[in-house]
């Protein structure tokens, strides 16, 4: 009887280990990606709208054709189950935000709009978003562009 007890709380304790845990359903993201300055990204190679929270990955889809009027992604973002802990670093939680990313040509470009936090399950959010240009080629742009105009007003002077 002593060993049967000891067996059934070994069990009970194991089986408390491999409790599995899964995601929730979806939270979905869809609508236009653009790329910077307003381009269609439907057709251009591995053009990407990327998930991240925390720094990681938690969803990525390609950016394809137009599904219907005015929409060329849908991004799933998996919902953690709201225990103590997270089931993984890249499991977002209702109401938390994630950070989206246009990924295309080998760059990744943060986006210009803002997105609304995670729902419940299954929540859908109609999301245009376009690709942000990183301050750096901002001030590359300004200083060609400057230079661009010294020289033409030099020459033309010049010329005078």
């Amino acid at each position: 009887m002593k060993t049967k007890i000891i067996i059934t709380a070994v069990l009970l304790i194991l089986a408390r280990l491999s409790f599995a845990r899964l995601s929730l359903p979806n939270n979905f993201y869809y609508g236009e990606a653009k790329g910077i300055g307003g381009i269609c990204l439907t057709g251009i190679p591995n053009a990407k709208v990327i998930g991240k929270f925390n720094g990681n990955t938690c969803a990525e889809t390609f950016v394809g054709g137009f599904i219907s009027n005015n929409i060329n992604y849908i991004l799933r973002v998996p919902l953690d189950d709201g225990y103590e802990y997270r089931f993984a670093d890249y499991a977002p939680r209702e109401g938390e935000l994630i950070d989206v990313f246009i990924s295309y040509d080998g760059t990744e470009f943060p986006i210009e709009e803002y997105i609304p936090p995670l729902g419940p399950a299954e929540t859908s959010h109609e999301t245009p978003i376009q690709a942000t240009p990183e301050p750096s080629q901002f001030i590359i742009y300004y200083f060609i562009i400057g230079n661009l105009i010294f020289l033409f007003r030099k020459i033309k002077f010049i010329n005078c």
